[in-house]
């Protein structure tokens, strides 16, 4: 019995497997146009899927709803050739014609600056934010760079007990059982 059920679950596999997904249609419409007064360089989608990023030849990044309004625009270096959208939202990188990543907030403020060089045509961000892939199609090279976000913290003000100056010991207790 059970080599019938083992038979008929093999022969059902295979053809399920089988189907050609070439054969399926897909359905489309427009939904909207957006209609911009400078050349669009670069699109990216909002993590959550809400807001489309473009990158205009102006060097403006504009986002708008799916919708069609224009919900923020700020200026970017010049000359912007691409950009990259954090998985958090929170941070739009913009590769310079010059070879410079400058990361900007969602409302334009500049926040960092990395120069890669003048050899790097596009950029991408993995899939956490840890890692950008700056690419260079004359060299056919893929650079994979860690990206480590170092956050300022001011204590200035904060209660303390014993020097102000006195130093600090971390201890990592690895073997602890």
């Amino acid at each position: 019995m059970n080599r019938k059920i083992l038979k008929w679950f093999t022969v059902s596999l295979v053809l399920a497997l089988s189907i050609s997904v070439g054969s399926a249609t897909i359905e489309w419409k427009i939904l909207n146009t957006l209609e911009l007064d400078a050349p669009p360089l670069d699109v990216a989608i909002f993590p959550n899927g809400q807001f489309v990023f473009i990158l205009t030849h102006d060097s403006s990044v504009r986002i708008y709803e799916l919708n069609g309004r224009l919900r923020n625009e700020f200026k970017v270096v010049k000359p912007a050739i691409n950009f990259a959208i954090a998985d958090n939202g929170k941070s739009v990188f913009v590769l310079s014609h010059n070879g410079n990543i400058q990361t900007y907030g969602l409302g334009g403020r500049l926040r960092n600056k990395i120069e890669i060089g003048k050899h790097i045509d596009q950029i991408r961000l993995g899939p956490k934010g840890e890692h950008l892939f700056a690419t260079n199609r004359q060299n056919q090279t893929v650079e994979v760079i860690a990206l480590d976000f170092i956050q300022k913290i001011s204590i200035r003000g904060s209660p303390f007990k014993g020097p102000e100056n006195a130093p600090v010991v971390i201890a990592e207790f690895s073997d602890f059982e």
